[in-house]
């Protein structure tokens, strides 16, 4: 009796993991690329931890409000920057996504106006300009803390209209987003501006409720596997509108303005380099798919 109750346990599948998150606004394309990623973390830690299942909650809300009902449970994961505030309400689970791409930053502009930042050296002369972002944002505090005047909205759509309105000078987004959101707004008068990069110290994470430890366990395993074995960088590197932004952005010849971040946590995995991009880890995945490719 008790051999045939024991290979009757044993036949019992694991349970599911439902794991609920928020869709990102349809404007915001790159939210496409972490979602990716979450599944495939979730695919490559199956073994370990059964059975999951991807569970979309529609309920329009900003990234504070998101932040939340993850605290609360009301959704188990969501990804954004990481700040000091951020930790405190939920748990980091402490890859950055994008290697730290998220705190490169390049300038949209009016196109007749571009020709003005190519003269821009220091931040004191990026501050005679306006600039705009989003008002629950941590770049907000981040580039304000650098003596840059920027002002606050809440739609990223709105922001796009402001700088071609001239309502503002510059909009600065990430290396990874600004020519994917310039193809999807279709505004002739706006250009990526060509010459400067903004970069300060700071990472995208997946964020669930901090007593969720096997979720973020299960994630953080997942997540190092496809570091492990180069399936990240595929897909960081890969992933369309990146490929695209990493060949337009021409990042090592433009010139860099580094920022501090009062934001980031003491936590931010700056000694790990492993973790982090580098001109040398994109240029070992080029070679690594040219290779790939030239051996089919």
């Amino acid at each position: 009796m008790l051999l045939l109750w024991a290979s009757i346990t044993q036949a019992v599948p694991p349970p599911t993991t439902i794991i609920r998150y928020i869709p990102a606004d349809r404007s915001e394309l790159h939210s496409t690329y972490y979602l990716e990623l979450l599944r495939q973390a979730l695919v490559a830690s199956e073994d370990q931890f059964g059975p999951w299942q991807l569970r979309p909650v529609y309920a329009p809300a900003h990234q504070g409000r998101v932040l939340k009902l993850v605290a609360r449970g009301n959704i188990n994961v969501m990804w954004t920057m990481t700040s000091v505030e951020r930790e405190a309400e939920a748990r980091p689970i402490r890859i950055p996504l994008t290697a730290g791409l998220i705190g490169y930053r390049v300038l949209v502009v009016r196109h007749h106006q571009a020709p003005d930042f190519g003269g821009v050296t220091r931040l004191d002369q990026l501050a005679r300009f306006r600039g705009v972002q989003g008002h629950d944002w941590p770049d907000l505090p981040i580039l304000q803390a650098n003596g840059l005047a920027v002002q606050a909205e809440g739609d990223l759509m709105a922001m796009y209209r402001f700088v071609h309105n001239g309502f503002c000078d510059y909009f600065a987004r990430g290396v990874l987003e600004a020519w994917q959101e310039q193809a999807f707004h279709r505004r002739p008068s706006l250009v990526v501006e060509d010459k400067l990069l903004l970069a300060y110290p700071t990472a995208m994470y997946f964020f669930v409720g901090k007593n969720n430890d096997l979720l973020a366990n299960r994630i953080e395993v997942g997540l190092r596997r496809l570091l492990a074995d180069g399936r990240f960088d595929d897909l960081l590197f890969g992933f369309p509108p990146h490929r695209q932004a990493l060949q337009q952005a021409n990042i090592s010849q433009r010139r860099a303005l580094p920022l501090t971040n009062p934001l980031a946590p003491t936590t931010l995995p700056l000694s790990e380099t492993a973790l982090w991009f580098s001109t040398e880890r994109y240029q070992r995945w080029l070679s690594r798919e040219r290779s790939s490719h030239a051996s089919n």
